[in-house]
């Protein structure tokens, strides 16, 4: 003011400076909403190949039921959600863009507008008013790497912030689990279980008290009506059913679960059979026991690849389930309704192959069909309402 002159050290730098944390604030504030929008476009499109996935393996259901018409509708619904968050990302990043275009330009001409008075004041030279444009422009593009990769930014933190959230569910699970149930799980020589409790998830008893004991060579049928807790006692006793209390005794190997539909990974019919082992056997010892359960027709098929889950019937992937015990040899075998899909004197032939093949092996059956009983020696009975009743099968059926 008058006739005095202030002086600022480094005066172009802290203007490059003020005017990059200008041009960054403005680039969030415009921008922002791009995390949340990257995080949904995530999510809506895991949904849509999650129910592509899920119709890819029920797609003989839906044709049965006629239900083309409500998948397509489904279908469009989800993909309609995948469009509409991306239109909303392509929206909001063709407004970074403008911003940016117009904060490149505008910043070509900041440092002459800074420095135009003392240029026009002839006490600058023009070849070092464009020495100063030159430097000010390499400083203000260092400062400005936030505002030029704000998208992409933006994207990777979408990313990180859904692998946290799914790192620390994974993380948390063991926890979760271990505050619901409180079943002490301990090694022994064979099978047992002590004051065995189950609920179901809302609370409701399904077993209560449950003493039981499985010698080597010792065979139970698992009886009651649906929903009486059947299947849920096996998943307690494999340690995947978390509403329980009471100790279980299992011992550490040669132990045996088999479901009610098998799993079958895609790749080779020998893959299949040998899952989850990768143990190499003779490719005589397979075909024989493809040929024992009823599959000879796959005999020669031992190296095709294919999704046997959608090529094999249910009837078959169960008989597959059967020729995996017989290639395994567990000594205590619990097999969830492992023959429902078959007819009885399929069912009857390969229970009595493993009786036959594996007389040593303890046998745990749940089932409904009354031609069990002739395999079995003792039947433990539940009636979903926490009682049960252990009795020993005096009279094949």
């Amino acid at each position: 003011m008058g006739d005095k002159h202030y002086q600022i050290p480094g005066f172009l730098f802290w203007g490059a400076l003020i005017y990059a944390i200008v041009g960054t604030g403005l680039t969030h504030l415009i921008g922002r909403r791009l995390i949340p929008l990257n995080f949904q476009q995530e999510k809506v499109e895991a949904d849509y190949r999650f129910n592509l996935m899920r119709l890819r393996e029920n797609l003989e259901a839906v044709a049965l039921y006629g239900g083309e018409e409500a998948e397509n509708e489904r279908c469009r619904t989800l993909f309609g959600r995948v469009i509409e968050n991306f239109h909303c990302i392509i929206r909001t990043g063709f407004k970074v863009d403008m911003f940016n275009a117009g904060y490149s330009q505008i910043s070509v001409i900041v440092p002459y507008l800074v420095v135009a008075p003392v240029y026009f004041s002839t006490r600058m030279p023009f070849g070092q008013l464009m020495q100063i444009g030159n430097a000010f422009g390499k400083v203000q593009d260092s400062l400005s790497f936030f505002i030029d990769a704000y998208q992409s930014i933006a994207a990777w933190r979408a990313v990180t912030l859904r692998l946290t959230q799914f790192a620390e569910a994974v993380d948390g699970l063991d926890e979760r689990v271990a505050a619901i149930t409180q079943v002490r799980r301990e090694s022994a020589a064979q099978p047992a279980t002590c004051d065995l409790e189950i609920d179901r998830p809302d609370g409701m008893a399904l077993l209560r008290g449950l003493d039981l004991s499985l010698a080597r060579g010792d065979s139970l049928l698992i009886a009651g009506a649906s929903g009486a807790g059947k299947s849920t006692l096996l998943r307690t006793l494999a340690g995947v059913w978390p509403y329980a209390r009471g100790t279980v005794y299992l011992p550490e190997a040669k132990v045996l679960f088999v479901p009610q539909r098998p799993y079958l990974p895609i790749g080779t019919l020998r893959e299949a059979l040998l899952y989850p082992q990768r143990a190499t056997l003779d490719d005589a010892l397979l075909r024989q026991t493809l040929h024992d359960v009823g599959l000879s027709r796959f005999a020669d098929a031992l190296d095709t690849v294919e999704d046997w889950a959608q090529t094999l019937s249910g009837g078959e992937q169960q008989r597959v389930a059967f020729a995996r015990i017989l290639l395994r040899q567990p000594k205590w075998l619990f097999l969830d309704e492992a023959s429902s899909a078959l007819d009885e004197p399929s069912e009857q032939a390969l229970y009595r192959l493993i009786r036959e093949r594996l007389p040593e092996t303890a046998l745990a059956s749940v089932g409904h069909r009354g031609t069990l009983r002739a395999f079995h020696d003792r039947q433990l009975r539940l009636d979903g309402e926490g009682g049960w009743q252990l009795t020993p099968i005096a009279v094949a059926a």
